[in-house]
């Protein structure tokens, strides 16, 4: 077992109504919170759509991209290699943008080589 911090960041109401704001961005920029504070961790981030996971990932590569970061979009689509490289081993941390609905993967993914 992994220690696991959760942290929870939500959308200021005022600009979500406003629309200053999208979920994206709000974890976008929660992910780079997370990265100044702790630059060795991995970062799970859950989106509800194939759609948001890519944008997510464009977003993420733009802003961290000499960060030495690896990000990995995680969603059924994929192939199956794919989707198992989330677990890995990387030299550098990871940002992981799953869909909601693949919790399950854990369990499918236990004799991945490595």
């Amino acid at each position: 077992m992994y220690p696991v911090d959760v942290r929870y960041m939500p959308i200021d109401p005022e600009q979500d109504e406003n629309g200053e704001v999208t979920y994206i961005d709000a974890a976008v920029k929660a992910a780079e919170t997370l990265v100044r504070e702790y630059p060795r961790g991995d970062i799970l981030i859950f989106m509800p759509t194939e759609r948001d996971i890519r944008e997510t990932c464009g977003l993420l590569e733009a802003t961290l991209k000499n960060r030495g970061i690896t990000i990995l979009p995680l969603f059924v689509r994929l192939s199956w290699t794919e989707q198992c490289r989330i677990f890995r081993p990387a030299a550098a941390p990871k940002i992981i943008v799953a869909h909601r609905s693949i919790l399950q993967l854990g369990k499918q993914c236990t004799h991945v080589p490595i």
